[in-house]
């Protein structure tokens, strides 16, 4: 695990600094917000909020983000006093930390890779969303549980370390815990759809550095690509330029996230899927694919771009949602601002998709 960062004096001193400039950034927005029109996001509180945030990833530092929240493991033990159920964390064979949420004896598995830049750990609004998937099956009678995995963050771990992160994972819930690939559902938001993908792609193309999986001829029941970010060095695209201000997603942030995360590397197929050709998408081990964006997020033309190319050999396989009047990863984002009521339309797919294989 990669241990928070002591922060120096001048770091320190220097928050009081940002936290302004994040206020002053707030309060702009309020005052900007009725004159919105049609490029703004589609509520006033919503262009606010999504203001926010990105003026805390344009004025925080990583170092002082990470220092100041919790890491993944407190963030699901503060949901688990605040909900009142029973806490299940292990310690896979590599030293990585995974979150139980639900009862680890069930039937089938969702193994779920956080968002945040590989920068950020999860927030207590993953675990509530997750939670909240659990509580959906149990509602329905199906057997389904959550593995949350604490993956290293950058610039502490850099790729592909994340990466193997993932394949240990899998390979302790096959081979240690004893379930079947045909039992596991693999999917995660934004940074962690990025690794998702990159988890598919080494289950067909072994990345050179990491040990392969054996399935043993079976595929993934299923993998999920919320919002994901699918091209860490390329920032420039219409929906960057024109969904700005309908977005809480930062450019600015997005580049400092993949700086603290890819150097030295270099770009490959596993961290920046969107410039694998068709082909590298051929032999896919997945039984089905969920690919979700919202319209009004920055990255939806790229995620758009990916899921043909990826569709190109998997027509039955592959289910594409551009969501109208969403943003960047909804289910999650939204619980973090406070201002999650009923599920969009995004939530609704996703729960659903994932009820129809459980």
């Amino acid at each position: 695990m990669s241990p928070k960062p002591s922060l120096s004096l001048w770091e320190y001193a220097t928050l009081p600094i940002a936290i302004s400039r994040i206020i002053y950034t707030l309060v702009g927005a309020c005052f900007r917000a009725p004159f919105r029109e049609s490029s703004g996001a589609p509520t006033f509180k919503r262009y606010v909020l999504y203001a926010g945030m990105r003026a805390v990833v344009e004025n925080m530092t990583i170092r002082q983000f990470q220092a100041i929240n919790p890491s993944t493991t407190e963030a699901y033990e503060t949901v688990a006093k605040r909900k009142r159920f029973r806490s299940d964390i292990v310690k896979l064979p590599d030293g990585s930390l995974g979150c139980w949420v639900g009862d680890r004896n069930a039937e089938t598995i969702l193994v779920w890779f956080h968002g945040g830049g590989f920068a950020y750990m999860a927030s207590t609004a993953h675990v509530e969303f997750l939670l909240d998937v659990v509580a959906q099956a149990s509602k329905h009678g199906l057997s389904l549980a959550v593995f949350l995995l604490q993956h290293d963050v950058a610039p502490q771990a850099q790729y592909p370390r994340q990466l193997e992160q993932a394949v240990t994972t899998i390979r302790y819930l096959t081979e240690d815990f004893g379930k079947s690939y045909s039992q596991l559902l693999i999917g995660g938001d934004s940074a962690g759809g990025n690794l998702t993908i990159g988890l598919l792609s080494h289950l067909s193309h072994p990345h050179p550095t990491i040990p392969a999986l054996n399935s043993h001829g079976w595929n993934i029941k299923g993998a999920i690509l919320l919002s994901p970010w699918v091209s860490l060095l390329d920032l420039d695209s219409q929906s960057f330029r024109e969904n700005r201000p309908k977005d809480g997603l930062s450019g600015p942030g997005l580049k400092a996230w993949a700086n603290a995360f890819m150097k030295p590397a270099q770009r490959d197929n596993y961290n920046c899927p969107l410039y694998a050709t068709s082909e590298w998408w051929r032999d896919v081990r997945a039984e089905s694919i969920l690919v979700l964006a919202g319209e009004n997020e920055i990255l939806v033309d790229q995620i758009r771009q990916f899921a043909e190319k990826l569709k190109e050999h998997n027509e039955e396989e592959v289910d594409i949602l551009i969501s109208p009047g969403e943003a960047h990863n909804p289910p999650v984002d939204e619980r973090q601002l406070g201002i999650h009521g009923q599920n969009g339309m995004m939530e609704n797919k996703l729960c659903q998709w994932i009820l129809d294989r459980t």
